[in-house]
């Protein structure tokens, strides 16, 4: 097997400071930041915490939760080509960065202030936060390019998910803990959630510090009126919808991105509501079941970081969406009468990174060791 070349981008400009290893870490260390945000606020914790709490388990505070989400999104979609295209021009990705991940941050810390009844409150902080994390996560890549050469820059992505992953499953098991052991502090379960929010805010600032002291900014400034980008923001989305015209495979790459994140989306942005609503789970069982699934997910990254090759990337996605559709076809959902519906054995488990379903297996199966009755159908074993 040839060995991994070197990740750096080397640059013949004697003027352009040379690429740095460290640099590379700490590229890839802002998902170690950031990714916990996902994680904490818009999958385990506090989207269960608002359904449940702050909007008092209302019928309508799922749609509202997706709805301010959505917001954030398309807030993403409108400034992404404007703010880039500055951000070149101005060579100040590295300053933009660092103003969105503050105000993730701390609009993070400040869901603490969220109790029953503040949706108004809860919901505008969500906007906010998840429209920073998204242009943070737009003004990130932007460096890529700058710090590792063409065939570099997949594998130095799958690092940065793999520590991002890593990140995440520290920051849960730190909630996790908090959370449990809230009734040995004398506390209750929803003050320990709120308390997660200050937790997980922090370490998006904190741990982004050496991504904002060892990256560089190698473009050169070169200043335009805010019109003209503007105007050439417009033709850049004139120029791509042209371009999925004229080139038939872009199309089709960009339909199946559409409805690959529209599913994955749809599952970070419910799961933890749909597993305690639906199906039970107590806050600190949530935390356990994505904290099991960003263990896989994160062995997955690492693994997939060293498909160097063009063709190895494209059989590694065929394997995964054929895993996916094994994994579903494989699954027998939970019935009355049969204990909380095992599944029948299926490699796709520990291959698939993103299976919920293969985490909520070993979190039931954790469950089962320590009570002696199924807690949902009420089945014994």
């Amino acid at each position: 097997m040839p060995a991994l070349r070197p990740l750096r981008r080397h640059y013949a400009d004697a003027d352009v400071p040379p690429v740095r290893t460290r640099e590379l870490w700490a590229w890839a260390g802002f998902d170690f930041a950031n990714s916990g945000y996902t994680a904490v606020v818009l999958t385990a914790i506090f989207s269960a915490y608002f359904v449940g709490v702050v909007a008092d388990g209302a019928e309508w505070a799922t749609f509202a939760w997706t709805a301010a989400l959505s917001v954030s999104y398309l807030l993403v979609m409108a400034m992404a080509p404007l703010l880039g295209l500055y951000a070149d021009a101005h060579a100040r990705k590295k300053a933009l960065l660092a103003m969105t991940t503050l105000v993730c941050g701390v609009g993070t810390a400040a869901l603490w202030f969220c109790g029953p009844g503040d949706v108004a409150l809860a919901l505008l902080l969500i906007i906010v936060t998840n429209t920073a994390f998204g242009t943070g996560e737009n003004l990130i890549a932007a460096f890529l390019p700058e710090l590792a050469d063409e065939e570099g820059m997949g594998r130095l992505s799958g690092y940065g998910w793999a520590l991002g992953y890593f990140g995440t499953v520290l920051l849960l098991g730190v909630c996790l803990w908090w959370v449990q052991g809230a009734a040995a502090r004398g506390s209750d379960t929803p003050s320990a959630v709120r308390d997660t929010m200050l937790i997980t805010g922090a370490m998006v600032v904190l741990a982004a510090l050496p991504t904002f002291l060892l990256l560089r900014e190698r473009i050169r400034p070169m200043p335009r009126a805010l019109a003209a980008l503007f105007e050439e923001s417009k033709q850049r989305w004139r120029s791509v919808m042209q371009g999925v015209s004229d080139l038939p495979q872009l199309g089709r790459f960009l339909t199946c991105i559409v409805a690959y994140q529209a599913g994955v989306g749809t599952v970070i942005t419910v799961a933890a509501i749909y597993a305690q609503q639906a199906l039970g789970f107590t806050a600190a069982e949530s935390i356990l079941l994505i904290l099991l699934v960003n263990i896989t997910a994160g062995v997955g990254a690492l693994v997939s970081a060293n498909c160097r090759t063009a063709s190895a990337t494209v059989a590694r996605l065929r394997f995964r969406c054929l895993a996916g559709c094994w994994r579903s076809a494989c699954w027998s959902p939970p019935t009355r009468g049969r204990w909380c519906g095992w599944p029948r054995i299926s490699p796709a488990f520990a291959w698939a990174p993103a299976s919920r379903r293969g985490a909520r297996w070993w979190a039931t199966c954790a469950r089962r060791s320590a009570k002696p009755r199924c807690s949902r159908c009420g089945d014994s074993r």
